[in-house]
C-alpha cells in the first residue's frame, strides 16, 4: 500500500497532515530499522544481548567485561558531538534503551567487586568514563555514575 502524501491528511483519522502527525514516528522507525541493521550496530547489540545473558545466570565478572567491551567498541563509532545518552538510542530497538544499559553496567560492576575488588575500580573507572563521554546526559542519571 502505498503511503499517504505528506500534506494530506493522515490515514489514523486525526485530521492533521501527514507530515504533522504520524509521518515523523514512521520515518523513525525506518531510520531505526536501517541503523539496527549496521555491521557494527549488530555487533554492539550481540555484545549487549549476550552479557544480559550472562548476568541472568549470576556471571557478573563475565557480563561486566564483556560490556565494558563493548562500551570501548560503542566509543570508537560514535560521533565525536554525541554527548547524551539518548542520542544512542536511535540505533537501539526495544527493549534495550542505552541509558538504562550503562545503569545496568554500573550496577553489574559493582556486583561483580563484591567478589573481586578489581571490579571496584572497572566500575570506578567506567563511571568517569562515562561522565566524560556524555556529559549532557540528564544530570539525574549523571549523579548515579558519581556515587562510585
Amino acid at each position: 500500500m502505498r503511503s499517504p502524501g505528506r500534506n494530506a491528511p493522515c490515514p489514523c483519522g486525526s485530521g492533521e497532515k501527514y507530515k504533522n502527525c504520524c509521518l515523523p514516528e514512521e520515518e523513525l522507525a525506518r531510520i531505526k530499522q536501517e541503523v539496527a541493521e549496521l555491521p557494527h550496530v549488530k555487533r554492539f547489540m550481540g555484545m549487549v544481548e549476550e552479557g544480559y545473558k550472562l548476568a541472568e545466570k549470576g556471571r557478573d565478572a563475565e557480563a561486566g567485561d564483556l560490556w565494558l567491551e563493548a562500551w570501548e567498541f560503542l566509543k570508537t563509532w560514535l560521533h565525536e558531538d554525541t554527548k547524551d545518552a539518548d542520542s544512542l538510542n536511535i540505533m537501539t530497538r526495544d527493549p534495550i534503551v542505552i541509558s538504562d544499559w550503562l545503569h545496568t553496567v554500573r550496577m553489574t560492576l559493582g556486583d561483580a567487586g563484591r567478589k573481586d575488588p578489581a571490579y571496584r575500580g572497572k566500575k570506578k573507572a567506567f563511571c568517569a568514563d562515562v561522565r566524560a563521554r556524555l556529559p549532557e546526559t540528564e544530570p539525574v542519571e549523571l549523579d548515579e555514575f558519581k556515587r562510585v
